[in-house]
């Protein structure tokens, strides 16, 4: 683990949505640099509402999620976390928890993950959906590249690891996180 304070790289890299014409079907490929895990958001047709989150799968599985929607994919940073910012109190933690339910680390307040994921996320989350609707529409290949959806400000770019770090004893949990104070 990083020290308190230490910048961590985000993902890097790019998702292409890939059109073939034989079945009218559209693929994805990711490719890049700096994460460690990933995982899929189902979005609805519409792109509004956060479905449910979905296993990132092997080559010739199958993932199972709600349909109609479209899958978006969000990579962690480089430690195998994702920020979070809580919907009750707002504050900012890190953690390597996106199943179920989630728990506030600072107030305690417990919903579903995709109720704690963040406004930049959100951002990232619109990017691949209208890269994939682009490929849809346009029954073509259509890239998106991340550093064409980040800006330059320190908080895109990098997950800041926070003062304290701790893992929950609960059986079977096991899930890491990080927030500032104790």
């Amino acid at each position: 683990m990083s020290k308190f304070k230490d910048k961590i790289r985000a993902a890097g890299g790019k998702i292409e949505f890939l059109y073939d014409a034989a079945t009218g079907s559209i693929g994805a490929q990711i490719s890049g640099f700096g994460f460690m895990a990933m995982y899929q958001v189902a979005v609805s047709m519409d792109g509004r509402q956060l479905l449910g989150t979905i296993p990132a799968t092997g080559i010739g599985v199958r993932a199972v999620y709600p349909k109609p929607s479209v899958l978006t994919y969000i990579q962690s940073d480089e430690e195998g976390m994702w920020g979070r910012n809580c919907p009750r109190c707002q504050k900012y933690f890190r953690t390597n928890h996106i199943w179920g339910d989630t728990f506030c680390p600072y107030c305690w307040h417990a919903a579903s993950s995709l109720d704690f994921i963040s406004k930049a996320q959100w951002t990232y989350i619109q990017a691949c959906y209208d890269t994939f609707m682009r490929a849809c529409f346009y029954r073509k290949n259509t890239v998106l590249e991340i550093a064409d959806i980040t800006d330059e400000t320190p908080a895109w770019h990098y997950e800041v690891k926070q003062q304290y770090h701790f893992a929950c004893n609960t059986k079977g949990c096991g899930a890491s996180t990080d927030l500032l104070g104790d």
